[in-house]
């Protein structure tokens, strides 16, 4: 878990990101702003009734959730994203006078550092998002006043479970195509794919759709369609969704390489958005050589919180 003295993604009464990195959130007392990276913030609300809070730090769990350290009652917050609300946790257990805290994405543990003096006491501690009760791990005095903390990201992770009953058909290299599926799963968050062992130089894109099943080879192709109506096309090659296979037989998108983004906020106008507890299905439709007109990789299914 690599730490460092600053980041991005929390500092004293600095900002947070979400986990999709497409807003970031910062307190500014008495009231909770939110703002796109364009650098113009919306006023959301007060996080408490009237001005008893100086929230020094926010931090944002994996899920979504936003916490606040309000310094003059030494208390871990959590505030409604929608409407700046805060409610108290609970105390930490003892008095601070400035910190900084950060979430370790990868098991959801909240970490904090915390000046206990203004004569340079300092603690890294964890926290109890279920209590707001601090645990001190290590005296950081040493170190001299700390006021931020950052935790490093985790590698995009792959989601998506494998459709059990759609058998991928072998293509012009021998080999059935695979997809690769990355994101937070978080609902509107945007997911990025890849389609692997394709044919080199032949182009294609993803489908998508709430219900797996229908399993027919469509006219025209040798592959086997593994989603039934409604389908979605993500099939823009300026939105950087079109693919194109490279010599390795992995797809890059059109425009500027790498894997396809699917947006799934309603952005991208023939897809509706995707809602927390919904899944949806993906599969890549691709050109293919040989007398093979076009073929289907495998598919599969994101479950959305």
């Amino acid at each position: 878990m690599p730490l460092g003295r600053s980041g991005s993604r929390s500092s004293e009464r600095g900002p947070s990101s979400n986990p999709a990195s497409t807003s970031i959130s910062r307190p500014s007392p008495p009231r909770w702003r939110q703002g796109t990276k364009t650098g113009i913030f919306t006023e959301v609300g007060p996080i408490t009734a009237g001005d008893d809070n100086v929230i020094d730090d926010l931090a944002i769990d994996s899920q979504g959730n936003l916490y606040g350290l309000n310094r003059l009652d030494d208390s871990l917050y959590a505030i409604d994203r929608t409407t700046g609300a805060g409610a108290p946790v609970g105390g930490l257990g003892f008095d601070f006078v400035a910190g900084g805290m950060d979430f370790d994405w990868t098991t959801d543990t909240l970490y904090a550092v915390l000046n206990t003096d203004y004569a340079g006491s300092s603690v890294f501690a964890s926290i109890d998002v279920a209590t707001g009760l601090a645990t001190v791990l290590e005296d950081t005095a040493a170190f001299g006043v700390l006021t931020e903390l950052a935790v490093q990201e985790p590698l995009p992770r792959s989601i998506g479970a494998l459709d059990p009953l759609c058998v991928p058909v072998a293509n012009s290299t021998g080999s059935a195509a695979t997809i690769d599926v990355i994101g937070s799963g978080a609902a509107g968050d945007p997911l990025r794919a890849s389609c692997l062992q394709g044919p080199p130089g032949q182009f294609g894109y993803f489908v998508s759709g709430p219900n797996p099943g229908l399993y027919v080879v469509p006219p025209s192709s040798s592959g086997i369609l593994c989603i039934a109506s409604p389908q979605y096309r993500y099939s823009s090659v300026l939105a950087g969704q079109v693919f194109w296979f490279d010599t390795g037989g992995t797809s890059q998108a059109v425009a500027g390489g790498g894997r396809s983004l699917l947006p799934t906020d309603g952005s991208y106008a023939p897809v509706p958005a995707a809602l927390s507890g919904t899944s949806r299905a993906f599969q890549a439709w691709y050109r293919d050589v040989g007398g093979q007109i076009s073929n289907f990789s495998e598919s599969r299914i994101v479950l959305f919180h």
